[in-house]
């Protein structure tokens, strides 16, 4: 009958049970072909080189802890992945309050650095593998942010007097100014520390054609602050 409730109710459970089917039938569809679609994206693969790379970058780190401990250098390099961080210890003791030149001691083993890792940049691996080389100088013993800066940079750029001071021919040592980078900061390196320096060698991964630009065809001329030139 027109005016029956009960039948109303009876014709639209079915139409609503089937609705709700549907959806559900349309809801899984669509999880099946978002699954199918990531299953078939590709996938990134590892270089073809990357083992032979890190095979490799794992030598030239072993090589010259050897050749440091061979030439009786007092740096521990510490090896967190793709690069190898060298940390030289506290002020007081390699630089002297306040100084730029590091003490004569210091200066020397950094000299004798520079030659090991002129020996390392010689290698087939280490001329196709090293990036680049950071020095960062530290301050924080400094009375204002521009002293602590001025005395971080000068730190650092006195190490690199000592590295490129090393006997060797022009393009060889051209070879390693090349990949320098040189960096001041106005505090320590992490709170509560006195580190002065810390270098670090960056390699590349397997497939980084990155071109690192030559600097200018300049002689060195001498040392900022009176260091070794």
């Amino acid at each position: 009958m027109a005016g029956d409730p009960g039948g109303r109710e009876d014709v639209a459970a079915p139409f609503l049970m089937g609705f709700g089917a549907l959806m559900a039938a349309l809801a899984l569809l669509l999880l099946l072909g978002m699954a199918a679609l990531t299953i078939g994206l590709p996938r990134e693969r590892p270089h073809p080189d990357q083992a032979r790379r890190d095979r490799e970058v794992g030598d030239l780190s072993a090589t010259l802890d050897q050749r440091l401990r061979e030439a009786g250098l007092p740096f521990v390099w510490d090896v967190p992945g793709a690069t190898l961080t060298l940390t030289v210890g506290a002020q007081s003791t390699a630089f002297p309050d306040r100084h730029i030149q590091p003490v004569p001691a210091v200066a020397q083993s950094f000299a004798a650095l520079g030659g090991v890792l002129l020996g390392l940049l010689e290698s087939r691996a280490g001329r196709l593998w090293v990036k680049r080389i950071h020095v960062h100088g530290f301050a924080p013993e400094g009375d204002s942010y521009f002293q602590r800066l001025h005395l971080g940079l000068g730190r650092a750029e006195a190490v690199v007097c000592a590295l490129l001071s090393a006997q060797t021919q022009p393009d060889q040592r051209r070879r390693l100014q090349r990949l320098l980078l040189v960096q001041g900061s106005d505090g320590g390196l992490r709170s509560g520390e006195e580190t002065a320096i810390t270098m670090t060698l960056d390699f590349r991964q397997a497939g980084d054609t990155e071109v690192v630009r030559p600097p200018p065809d300049l002689p060195l001329g001498p040392c900022p602050g009176g260091g070794a030139g």
